[in-house]
């Protein structure tokens, strides 16, 4: 109101923003503004690109060029304070993580990736979730081709950092929810998943005739349960939504897997770089990488290459489940284009002959 901002009521997911801008008022006794959410927003968009210039080797770095250059980091068509407006921004950050953490030089320095990890989990906590997603595959590669446990002392170092910034978290937030108010509203502390896979049958025609906003839905659920209509962000809401989508799933599996199946087109091809001919170079073009990056055994070529391709797969999978609009999509066209950038130099260093070795006499 009057062009000033306050914390969303009732809302307990992503509150790195709001917990920003509360330490921001206490500090100056001023009031949030559009100028101060867009100077936080400001300071994600540079975190995040820096943040991807320090993640890849130096020889990797030129191919960040054209991916600046060609790639909006922010949506033009979303123009918003809200977190969304820098979704791009908080890919680039999640496809950092897992890279930093890896390529850390002692492993106990990984503990300030894990602190980052917190800071993204805080403000969208889909990214922090996506970022440890992606870092999954590295370990699990890392073991099975090279037994590296310095790799596996990194993640670990990775999870002591956030632990130690989501304990003292988990206890303020559970204090807060101890509210009788809270209490009685039976808010979430986290997002809704159940509910947000309903409303994400929704975007699509679909047998059920779901539609996928949220006063909608809450009304789906009430004549499903035969009850009251009750708000999304609540535990009643999402005891709700779990039953009926499974019910949904085991009732109509076919019909459920094939409105899944029919939206991957479009998730590919209108969200990833160059559109349907680049989602298919920039799948190809990783698998070819990973195959020739493990065959030589380039433990770093397979972490440069599967940082950005978990990513991506997140995002496609978010896409086709969750909701398919370009606000939510969109920064697959950065991390489909990050998985070229690595792809292409990882798989031509391995394809080339290796170097015939001498001994010390002078002779093959």
């Amino acid at each position: 109101w009057d062009g000033r901002y306050s914390v969303a009521p009732d809302r307990f997911n992503d509150l790195g923003t709001a917990t920003l801008v509360s330490l921001w008022t206490h500090a100056t006794g001023r009031q949030a503004t559009a100028a101060t959410l867009g100077s936080i927003n400001l300071v994600y968009i540079v975190a995040g690109s820096v943040l991807l210039v320090f993640a890849l080797p130096g020889p990797l770095r030129l191919g960040l060029v054209p991916i600046f250059l060609l790639v909006e980091l922010v949506a033009p068509r979303y123009r918003s304070m809200d977190t969304v407006a820098i979704h791009g921004s908080l890919a680039a950050m999640a496809l950092a993580v897992p890279l930093l953490t890896a390529r850390a030089p002692r492993p106990w320095m990984a503990i300030a990736w894990g602190i980052l990890l917190f800071g993204i989990h805080k403000t969208r906590s889909v990214y922090g979730t996506y970022a440890v997603l992606a870092l999954l595959p590295i370990l699990l590669v890392g073991w099975a081709r090279f037994r590296d446990r310095g790799l596996l002392m990194r993640a670990g170092f990775l999870l002591l950092g956030f632990t130690l910034c989501e304990i003292p978290w988990r206890i303020a937030v559970h204090g807060r929810l101890n509210d009788p108010r809270l209490v009685e509203k039976d808010a979430l502390p986290e997002h809704a998943t159940y509910a947000a896979l309903i409303s994400g049958i929704g975007w699509t025609e679909n047998p059920w005739g779901i539609k996928p906003w949220d006063p909608w839905v809450a009304q789906f659920l009430a004549d499903m349960a035969r009850g009251p209509v009750v708000r999304i962000s609540t535990h009643e809401s999402e005891r709700r939504s779990k039953a009926v989508f499974l019910s949904l799933a085991k009732q109509r599996p076919a019909d459920l897997a094939w409105l899944y199946i029919r939206r991957i087109p479009t998730a590919l091809g209108e969200y990833s770089i160059f559109g349907a001919a680049g989602a298919c170079l920039w799948i190809a073009a990783a698998l070819l990488a990973l195959g020739l990056a493990w065959a030589r055994g380039d433990s770093e070529g397979i972490v440069l290459v599967l940082s950005p391709l978990g990513l991506a797969t997140c995002l496609v999978l978010q896409t086709i489940v969750i909701d398919t609009r370009y606000i939510y999509a969109h920064p697959l066209e950065l991390v489909s284009a990050m998985v070229l950038a690595v792809a292409v130099p990882v798989a031509f260093r391995n394809a080339r002959p290796p170097e015939p070795r001498t001994n010390p006499g002078g002779t093959v």
